[in-house]
């Protein structure tokens, strides 16, 4: 308990330090955060306070005051979402749900409300693998929850979009360098212009880690220097009036310091890599006076190799080698209806064709091939949803979606909303909905000749959730905004990889069931000269068919943030406690404090801006639970990352 009452002890100095120093402040009225529109609740803008979910907004001021480099850092501090991490992969765990080897795929990840998730994992990028450097975000919106009335597939547990920066909020040019620990550097270049109706952006990164000592523990031992990673990041956008025309190409190579799959220690050769590709255009007009018609067309591409040398059990050096490679075609049409008197009608459709969806594998060594798998699908989607003003008081959000996939069938999925202003300061918000995850191709299909891993013959069924939940927004005289949510889900048929007893290989199958509720708290203020406290806890418990509680999913999360402007410098200040979890091998792994630290020098020259950050300020050693993919339980966390990072504006 002393690690939770210190990172709150350590924020509330700074605040109190820095609230001191200008006595004279005002608090900043939060009506403008509550009136705040925001689009991925309901695929069209409305108030943050009519949304049928507990929208949290992270602005691009946040990002900047608080230093973050990645959207997995971004979305660690809000209500409720935990972040792991295994020196591969981010891991996002919403709402007491962190499945072993879940690459968040119970969670759908937008770009300007094109899919992310590939097509063969279906995963979500998160880390260093999000295609976007975080310079480039307007904002970024976390709907939690089930969303597939509107979203359909993934929007399992909930929905994060992230809406990019236009033209004309920073015209001009940007450069950017940066140097940090364990022999990071990065450079990036942005540009940027708009005139009239047409308006356009580019921008360009690369970086570059050498690589640290991770970790030492008792059954992989001391990694020196294998952690590294490249990166590279391409965007542009073209906007011609209506028309949106965008384009990213994102690379991210990965050494992979934790041997997994009973690969040989400490072996270099051990490496992930990623590549997304997006090709996408927009098109959004008015049809008639109140019906406007938004239109999408995206084509995307992932690709994925992992090296995998030796095996330890064997002794064997030969080097395994995974192939992916996705390429899909989205279409999407929305019609959204304003004419009714009192009703906002949203139409729509969505058709995805799986152009590709190959795994490959090969021994290298041996010239040898044990998987071959390239299996075709589709998608189609329609959705209908209505929001229903019945009066001044009470707002209505009913939505439905049919879905038809090519591997399993149809899926029907309907949400509730039942919004009431109680006063102009609370809102209460009684909510029920339900959602489906399909089965992905990886699970569907991957097969090693007998190795380690089989196809199941039976095939697999969707997952399925039903949530109700209750949501409760107050902004006190003293603009406070605090917001509490109580929630309860069930799950069915959860995919599981289980050993076959028959021959031991692992399969995916439909096996558990799982319970799960909580509540989660949150106070929040803004001050007018910039100053922001945000304090939160979410208590939750995630409990399997057999009552035990679920691996890797802790049961208290608590948080703080501050934004402290000193002068003319910026504080920003982060502390988050991670309760202790459970372990996939019934262990249980110990709760953590960390605190993280961002500086903002005064201007340089109207121009330029000098900031320094150091994660895990107080260097604390702890650990996140493994997946079955590891022979660990748990795998030990950098320590303090210190990085630099001057930009320039011209």
């Amino acid at each position: 308990m002393h690690l939770k009452l210190y990172c709150l002890w350590l924020v509330g100095v700074a605040f109190l330090a820095s609230t001191f120093a200008h006595a004279d402040l005002t608090a900043l009225p939060l009506e403008a955060l509550l009136s705040s529109e925001v689009i991925s609740a309901s695929r069209f803008p409305q108030q943050a306070r009519e949304a049928p979910s507990a929208v949290s907004i992270i602005t691009a001021r946040e990002i900047r005051e608080h230093g973050w480099r990645s959207l997995a850092e971004a979305l660690a501090g809000v209500r409720g979402v935990l972040v792991a991490n295994d020196h591969a992969y981010s891991y996002l765990g919403p709402r007491g749900l962190l499945r072993p080897s879940d690459y968040n795929t119970h969670v759908l990840i937008m770009l300007d409300g094109v899919r992310l998730n590939d097509n063969v994992y279906t995963q979500g990028p998160l880390g260093a693998e999000f295609p976007l450097d975080m310079e480039g975000v307007e904002r970024i919106e976390y709907v939690p929850g089930p969303g597939a009335s509107i979203y359909g597939n993934n929007a399992f547990l909930g929905v994060v979009n992230v809406i990019t920066r236009t033209a004309a909020a920073q015209p001009g040019g940007e450069a950017g360098a940066e140097l940090g620990s364990a022999g990071w550097r990065r450079a990036r270049v942005g540009m940027s212009d708009a005139n009239g109706n047409r308006d356009w952006l580019l921008s360009l990164s690369h970086g570059r880690r050498d690589g640290s000592s991770p970790y030492s523990d008792g059954v992989v031992g001391n990694i020196n220097r294998l952690d590294g990673e490249e990166n590279t990041r391409l965007y542009a956008r073209l906007g011609l009036g209506d028309l949106k025309i965008s384009a990213l190409l994102a690379r991210r190579d990965k050494a992979d310091p934790t041997a997994p799959y009973d690969t040989l220690i400490g072996d270099p050769r051990s490496r992930i890599r990623d590549q997304h590709g997006h090709l996408g255009l927009a098109w959004q007009t008015e049809l008639t006076a109140g019906m406007t018609g938004d239109f999408l067309a995206d084509y995307g591409d992932y690709r994925f190799r992992g090296d995998y040398p030796g095996d330890r059990t064997t002794l064997s050096s030969d080097l395994k080698r995974d192939n992916a490679v996705g390429r899909w075609l989205n279409l999407q049409a929305r019609l959204t209806d304003r004419r009714l008197a009192g009703h906002k009608l949203v139409w729509g459709a969505e058709w995805q064709q799986d152009l590709e969806r190959r795994q490959h594998g090969e021994n290298i060594s041996t010239a040898s091939t044990y998987l071959d798998s390239n299996q075709s699908g589709h998608l189609a989607g329609l959705y209908l949803q209505d929001e229903w003003r019945l009066n001044d008081t009470w707002l209505l959000n009913l939505g439905t979606r049919y879905d038809h996939h090519s591997s399993f069938g149809g899926a029907f999925n309907p949400r509730l909303g039942l919004i009431q202003r109680v006063t102009p300061r609370t809102t209460l918000k009684y909510l029920a909905g339900t959602a489906y995850r399909a089965a992905n191709a990886y699970e569907l299909f991957y097969e090693d000749a007998g190795g380690s891993q089989k196809v199941n013959p039976s095939g697999l069924k969707p997952e399925r959730i039903r949530t109700l939940e209750f949501v409760a927004e107050h902004e006190t005289a003293s603009n406070w905004l605090l917001t509490g949510t109580l929630f309860q889900y069930r799950i069915r048929d959860l995919i599981t990889q289980i050993s076959d007893p028959a021959d031991g290989l692992l399969m995916f199958t439909n096996q558990d069931t799982l319970q799960s509720g909580g509540i989660a708290l949150q106070a929040e203020r803004r001050w007018a000269n910039g100053e922001h406290l945000r304090l939160s806890v979410s208590r939750l418990r995630s409990r399997d068919g057999q009552g035990n509680r679920v691996s890797l999913s802790p049961d208290l999360l608590a948080k703080a943030s501050a934004n402290l402007p000193l002068g003319g410098w910026n504080l920003g200040l982060e502390c988050h406690y991670v309760g202790p979890r459970r372990d996939s091998g019934g262990g249980e792994v110990a709760g953590y404090s960390v605190v993280h630290l961002n500086l903002i020098a005064p201007r340089l020259a109207d121009h330029g801006e000098l900031s320094l950050r150091i994660r895990n300020l107080f260097d604390r050693r702890y650990s996140d639970p493994a997946g079955d993919e590891h022979t660990q339980t748990a795998i030990t966390q950098e320590g303090r990352v210190i990085e630099a990072r001057l930009a320039w504006h011209f």
